[in-house]
């Protein structure tokens, strides 16, 4: 935690509860030190209750506990079993993948619905190892 931020708290500590003896607050002020709080905004998901962000955190957790099960997974797979909701337009789909918890280890050529194929990628999760026939350089 930056020191702004501890004087900050230590001073509301101070006004509303108060700090009894110096090495409370000595002991306060490192704990304090030693906290590794996330920059930036609160992530998005458990704000947003709209259609299309439910829909990519269900994808989501469903491509996590497939991969979990040792598959590759693909965009193809996801919306075959949990299919977009009425109203939500076709390309939220992108969204399933652009997190840090997917890798894209190749590309997969499926049939589209109408006739015709179409190239997507395929994912593990990033946490685990790489096959070695995978291509990662894009």
């Amino acid at each position: 935690m930056r020191d702004d931020h501890i004087e900050q708290i230590i001073s509301v500590i101070r006004g509303t509860v108060g700090i009894t003896t110096e090495s409370r607050e000595l002991m306060l002020r490192r704990k304090l030190k030693e906290l590794n709080l996330k920059s930036g905004p609160e992530g998005y998901i458990k704000q947003r209750r709209d259609p299309v962000a439910i829909w990519i955190a269900e994808a989501r957790r469903w491509a996590k506990n497939k991969c979990l099960m040792g598959m590759k997974v693909h965009i193809d797979m996801v919306v075959k079993s949990i299919p977009l909701p009425d109203g939500v337009d076709r390309r939220a789909i992108g969204g399933v993948f652009k997190h840090p918890d997917f890798q894209r280890i190749g590309t997969v050529r499926t049939k589209k619905p109408g006739g015709g194929y179409r190239s997507s990628g395929e994912f593990i999760l990033s946490s685990q190892t790489v096959p070695k026939d995978a291509i990662t350089e894009w």
